[in-house]
């Protein structure tokens, strides 16, 4: 995200929460609009964006390094505006912003800042990066990477994780599970035949939406199969111990196994 929209954007008020709030009530909040203004569950065309605008602020401030940026950048005003100086120019850009708000000048390829203690202007060569990481700690302006704090494309969502347990014969056959997510919504997943226990089935674009625009995280469900009081997976195989007396191996009638919708024994 670039900086300007972090000057005209005030997350606290699109959540509805004061700037001191706290991790717990921010998570909440937000879990709340998210619940409301989510598009599979709310028809209003306009309930797209404004779950957008929600979730793309609650990534900013649910991150300790990006609140802190966002409301040191937010504490200079929304007076400033950043745009990119054009070719041979020296005004509208980065220099000439910082110059206003900061007592220095423009000029020529580097910026003329006051030098205390001397007598004579001071130049550096270094570009915005070097002004923006003086303010705020380096705290990641210029990264080559997307996000937030960077130019590139836009981050996925995180991953959510999440367990299921079945029962031995929907694992051999196969099912269609419904279970809903840590926001009440509903998921519907297709377990297949022969799943096995411990097994991870991942649900693409079912996670955690991401904040500026990027494709939505991941669902990793882990699957636990319940121990069937007779069967037992070997494999893709089925094993069944079946008590047999003394007499019986001399015989040559066969022993009756027990049978499951999915097995025969004979």
């Amino acid at each position: 995200m670039a900086s300007q929209d972090w000057f005209d954007k005030d997350f606290y008020k699109v959540l509805g929460v004061s700037k001191d709030v706290s991790e717990a009530d921010l998570k909440k909040a937000y879990r709340k609009l998210a619940r409301q203004y989510h598009p599979d569950s709310n028809p209003d065309p306009s309930a797209e964006a404004r779950f957008k605008e929600i979730s793309e602020a609650h990534a900013v401030l649910a991150d300790k390094e990006q609140r802190k940026e966002y409301d040191q950048i937010r504490a200079m005003g929304s007076g400033a505006r950043f745009s990119a100086p054009g070719a041979g120019a020296s005004g509208g850009g980065f220099e000439d912003v910082f110059g206003g708000m900061f007592g220095q000048q423009a000029g020529g390829r580097g910026r003329r800042t006051a030098g205390f203690g001397s007598g004579q202007p001071q130049y550096s060569q270094g570009g915005f990066e070097d002004i923006l990481g003086g303010m705020f700690g380096n705290g990641g302006f210029g990264q080559s990477t997307g996000g937030y704090r960077g130019y590139g494309a836009p981050t996925k969502g995180r991953d959510v994780t999440a367990t299921t347990t079945i029962d031995f014969l929907t694992a051999v056959q196969g099912d269609v599970v419904r279970l809903q997510d840590s926001d009440g919504r509903p998921l519907t997943v297709r377990v297949p035949a022969g799943v096995s226990d411990g097994q991870k089935i991942r649900l693409a674009g079912k996670g955690e939406p991401s904040g500026d625009g990027g494709a939505s995280g991941d669902i990793i469900l882990t699957v636990h199969v319940r121990p069937h009081p007779v069967f037992e997976r070997d494999g893709l195989n089925l094993r069944v111990n079946v008590p047999v007396t003394f007499p019986r191996p001399r015989s040559a009638r066969p022993s009756r196994c027990p049978r499951s919708a999915a097995t025969r024994c004979g």
